[in-house]
């Protein structure tokens, strides 16, 4: 699912007293949402590395709860959940809440893409790189804060 990162001696991230980790992303939530449990702990597990704060959700139904609840920044989303279809709760994420900023994460190419260009989304294919991941949610809360 998450390939490993192209560099192996890659910088680390930044450390909490810097004003750009201060700033993209001390205290931002992340709610990430897969249907396929070992996916969904790996992408926690890349995002929590660089010192976001991450919830997840396994399905549709735990996702929309969540949202509601925890006001994620930024959610990140597979399409193909088991109990409902990620692009209704994409559509529903953005009608609800306008500033949240949504990371598309899909082998399906074609809808992915153009759901992200209609929703104003970031589009990560699978398989992908780590940082690949990383970088589309750092954007998404540049872009918020």
């Amino acid at each position: 699912m998450i390939l490993p990162s192209r560099d192996p001696d890659e910088t680390p991230p930044l450390g909490t007293q810097s004003p750009i980790f201060k700033k993209y992303v001390a205290g931002a939530r992340v709610l990430v949402v897969d249907d396929d449990p070992d996916a969904l702990r790996l992408m926690a597990e890349v995002i929590r590395a660089q010192g976001y704060e991450v919830m997840a959700a396994q399905g549709r139904s735990s996702a929309l709860v969540a949202a509601t609840q925890a006001r994620p920044e930024v959610v990140v989303l597979d399409l193909k959940l088991a109990d409902g279809d990620g692009e209704e709760v994409a559509r529903a994420l953005r009608a609800f809440y306008l500033d949240v900023g949504l990371v598309i994460v899909s082998g399906l190419l074609r809808l992915g893409s153009r759901l992200a260009r209609e929703l104003g989304a970031a589009y990560v294919a699978k398989p992908f790189h780590a940082e690949e991941l990383t970088s589309a949610v750092r954007a998404a809360i540049a872009v918020r804060r």
